[in-house]
């Protein structure tokens, strides 16, 4: 242990750990390199982490697997080693109590009390005399031996997790209130059993954090436009951290998001004043349209007298179609050129009888 060199790098050590072939063949007396680094001198090892730290060789992901990895192999893996640690009297024990458990089993009474149904859905987690034997049973009918096994019942069904709503702000400092709702399922009954305490507790503060978490790095049109985007990031965050437990999402889902009156009365103003804007470039565009059109009908009516007298006419049928008893006849543009042709003929004429008029009289 005192020769194993100082000089391991970073990857070094994760490839330890990430390696099942090397980690199942690591002695008892070397055990594996971070452990001997940090039982010894501690602060020669702080000083040697001061260059380690500047150098990024090694991604976060890489880290978390190996945590992950060095963290299931000392719980799953106890069994192997466990033995070696007992001495004979607690062996001598153990097996003993094996044995009378056996001839304890001969007794009919506890045929009934010791024999479990597990369902289709349903897996039982064994441990005897505190340690776990592999696999987990299910389905079928299955016998525990008296007084030295005990068991744990896993449901494999979905599960639907409502999360709770939660007040929170989001990354332009809009407070909003939003829900979410959670399905999953146990994948591996050992680990759920052997790694976590609670798993379905566990998982919905995980589930809770983890919405507030990406809430809040979210702004408020990726919330509301974006909504399947934030379901995809909770979803892989959540299984990144709940496979450690045996434990798989299948679906996350925001729910409601909840916004405060105020807002609401902003964004229903912003939204009737684009209402309003669109409107108004639309009878903008239709009175050019018209325009265009009318001057092309003008030019095309100006080139015949005649065609102005057959739209009156024509307006004159569609006004007597709707109202009946209205009836309105439209004066011709050329009666009225007649009638100021006249009043400027006869003006003059008028004004000389009275001058002659004005003569005779004196």
């Amino acid at each position: 242990v005192g020769g194993i060199d100082r000089s391991v790098t970073t990857d070094n050590v994760l490839n330890t750990a990430m390696s099942s072939n090397t980690a199942a063949n690591v002695s008892r007396g070397a055990g594996n390199v971070e452990h001997v680094l940090s039982i010894n001198d501690d602060h020669k090892f702080a000083d040697e982490r001061q260059p380690l730290a500047a150098t990024p060789a090694v991604s976060h992901d890489a880290q978390t697997a190996a945590v992950h990895y060095q963290h299931e192999q000392s719980v799953l893996r106890t069994d192997e080693h466990s033995t070696g640690r007992e001495g004979c009297m607690s062996l001598v024990a153990r097996y003993m109590m094996i044995f009378f458990s056996y001839l304890l089993s001969i007794i009919p009474l506890f045929w009934l009390t010791n024999t479990k149904i597990a369902d289709q859905y349903d897996r039982f987690v064994r441990f005897r005399l505190g340690k776990l034997v592999r696999p987990a049973l299910g389905p079928g009918l299955f016998y525990f031996l008296p007084c030295v096994d005990t068991w744990r019942r896993v449901d494999l069904r979905t599960v639907t997790y409502q999360v709770p709503t939660q007040e929170m702000m989001t990354r332009d400092s809009v407070t909003v209130n939003v829900n979410a709702v959670v399905y999953y399922h146990i994948r591996d009954a050992i680990k759920s059993v052997v790694m976590v305490q609670d798993v379905k507790h566990s998982t919905a503060l995980l589930a809770s954090t983890t919405l507030r978490a990406v809430i809040g790095e979210s702004e408020l049109d990726e919330l509301l436009q974006k909504r399947e985007a934030i379901n995809n990031k909770l979803r892989a965050i959540l299984e990144t951290t709940a496979d450690a437990w045996g434990v798989s999402i299948e679906l996350v889902e925001v729910r409601d998001v909840q916004l405060p009156a105020i807002m609401q009365r902003a964004m229903a103003a912003q939204a009737e004043a684009e209402r309003e804007r669109r409107a108004k470039v639309i009878s903008s565009e239709g009175e050019l349209q018209a325009s265009t059109n009318l001057l092309r009908a003008a030019n095309q009516m100006s080139r015949n007298r005649n065609t102005m007298q057959l739209r009156y006419l024509q307006t004159l049928t569609q006004i007597s179609q709707e109202k009946n008893s209205t009836i309105v006849f439209p004066l011709p543009v050329d009666m009225v050129s007649l009638l100021d042709r006249a009043r400027d003929f006869v003006a003059p004429n008028v004004n000389n009888n009275n001058d002659d008029s004005a003569d005779a009289v004196v």
